[in-house]
């Protein structure tokens, strides 16, 4: 039921951030969020920045899935299944959703070069369903102590990786904001669905 409340208060924000973005609402915070950002603007933060960006995309996405195959190898393998289902969705929700809006990409000092829509932020959803996921079964799954540090550290990765968003000219704050929500609703989607029919009877 927690995670039906959770969708349902997601999807509202959503539903909220879309209205504000047909309303032209945004605008104003997206780019007083942008020149606040664009202050600490350096050559060393931008190479860090460059990396952890990567992090949201093929690349890291690659590396958390071969984690979570590793993970569900010892933990409880029917999982790989949501795991299937939740890149699937994600994919087929950012390529329909960027369709949809066709928001045009920041016209600000680009640092990196890339192209297609902005809204939402691909990477923010990836980053935030898939590490959101890992975090999940790291919460599930592990006793010791030391899995609030990889929560924590997982929790940073994807904070930055929406920041380093903002931080290379490539999206808006409300992109991001608007990829960490749908990365939540997707996720929260597919622990219903795992919960309910693929893992239902098991012991954890």
């Amino acid at each position: 039921m927690r995670k039906r409340n959770q969708l349902i208060i997601y999807t509202i924000s959503l539903i909220i951030l879309i209205v504000l973005y047909f309303t032209n609402q945004l605008l104003g915070t997206d780019t007083l969020i942008y020149n606040f950002i664009s202050k600490f603007i350096t050559p060393s933060k931008t190479k860090f920045f460059t990396i952890i960006t990567d992090m949201g995309d093929y690349i890291g996405m690659i590396i958390a899935t071969i984690i979570i195959l590793i993970f569900n190898h010892k933990h409880n393998q029917k999982r790989n299944v949501s795991l299937i289902l939740l890149l699937i969705l994600s994919v087929l929700y950012v390529s329909i959703a960027k369709n949809i809006f066709q928001r045009p990409r920041p016209e600000i000092l680009q640092l990196i070069t890339i192209g297609g829509y902005s809204f939402p932020s691909g990477h923010s959803t990836f980053s935030m369903a898939i590490y959101g996921y890992l975090i999940y079964l790291v919460n599930k799954e592990m006793t010791h102590n030391i899995k609030h540090i990889f929560i924590f550290l997982l929790t940073l990765l994807i904070i930055c990786i929406g920041l380093s968003r903002i931080y290379l000219g490539v999206h808006y704050f409300s992109d991001v904001f608007a990829g960490f929500i749908s990365g939540l609703i997707i996720l929260n989607i597919i622990l219903i669905i795992e919960n309910k029919f693929i893992i239902k009877g098991d012991a954890k």
